[in-house]
């Protein structure tokens, strides 16, 4: 039987996010006091304003997560508060991440032409030739509309 690591009791964690921060715990600081004894682990989960609801998910997660490592044959998570716990190390830059993050999947048009949204993307400089050419093309075009085959019905 193998003895459980603390780098693998802390990988078991980083799966585990905080619904409200949308990190996993391991990076939030939440995981203080990690002690592995043969096949025992103890940790304590240090939260900071979370919802009750939020902790009990966490808690149990947490637990489940490293019960099923090889080697652990009993997991005990304490729940306490620290000062500073659950907040990013450094917000500004993690903002920035999320902001570079979503201008990459959403706010370009490649990701549309990709899916299938548009056609064709356009570089400015190629617009006003490429509009020209289009209108050039339909100038002399001549739309004939189907002859009615019903007329207004009388009210």
């Amino acid at each position: 039987m193998t003895t459980p690591t603390e780098s693998s009791v802390l990988a078991a964690l980083r799966g585990i996010r905080d619904p409200d921060q949308g990190q996993d715990i391991v990076s939030l600081g939440m995981v203080k006091d990690l002690q592995i004894r043969d096949a025992e682990v103890s940790f304590t989960l240090a939260f900071a304003g979370q919802a009750p609801a939020t902790k009990a998910a966490l808690h149990s997660a947490a637990s489940k997560a490293v019960s099923q490592l090889p080697g652990v044959s009993r997991v005990s998570v304490k729940m306490g508060g620290a000062a500073g716990a659950g907040r990013a190390p450094a917000p500004a830059a993690f903002r920035d991440a999320k902001t570079r993050e979503y201008r990459e999947m959403f706010a370009n048009p490649y990701v549309a032409a990709e899916r299938g949204y548009v056609d064709e993307v356009i570089e400015p400089r190629d617009t006003r030739a490429r509009l020209c050419a289009a209108l050039e093309l339909v100038r002399t075009k001549r739309d004939a509309n189907p002859p009615k085959k019903h007329g207004n019905i009388p009210l």
